[in-house]
């Protein structure tokens, strides 16, 4: 997607995908049909990535940005780059359900002052639509 947008890119194999295991390619609603009230935000993820690991790895890109000037433009899957918000705002890792990123949008990171800050979320790509 980056390099269709017209980007260089440089995979960082701290921001792949989550392993999601057993429950690859399944829907949430398969998955709790056999297992009432299962979620891969506080459950074990049978053969993959808890949201722990999941942590470590958005930390470590955190922690590797941390000392750039110039902005980092990522482009991700949408449950690693919301627990890499949620890990933003030092909150629980499991907390990044709270912010559901969906597809073709924009969400920007900040600083305000000495904060970590969410300044955009879920901004929709594309043109703005007549009278918006």
């Amino acid at each position: 997607t980056a390099r269709l947008a017209g980007y260089e890119v440089e995979v960082v194999d701290d921001l792949m995908e989550w392993d999601y295991g057993a429950v690859e390619g399944r829907t949430n609603d398969a998955v709790t049909a056999e297992h009432p009230g299962w979620s891969k935000w506080s459950d074990p993820v049978p053969g993959g990535e808890q949201v722990a690991d999941v942590a470590v790895r958005a930390d470590r890109f955190i922690a590797r940005t941390a000392g750039l000037v110039d902005d980092v433009l990522v482009f991700g899957h949408g449950h690693m780059l919301s627990i890499v918000v949620a890990r933003w705002l030092d909150l629980p890792p499991a907390q990044g359900r709270r912010f559901p990123l969906e597809t073709g949008t924009v969400s920007v990171l900040a600083h305000k002052r000495r904060d970590r800050v969410v300044e955009t979320l879920n901004r929709p790509c594309g043109p703005t639509p007549v009278g918006s």
